[in-house]
């Protein structure tokens, strides 16, 4: 349910910045995912 959540706020962030500043978050957004994973 969370990683809905993630999903759709990154989402919202493609759509209102250019590609090249949304990349950062998208990176961020790996390294949760990775971090999530190991905790799991």
């Amino acid at each position: 349910m969370l990683f809905c959540t993630y999903y759709l706020f990154f989402c919202l962030l493609f759509d209102i910045f250019e590609e090249q500043v949304a990349y950062i978050p998208v990176l961020t957004f790996i390294s949760i995912m990775q971090h999530t994973k190991k905790e799991a």
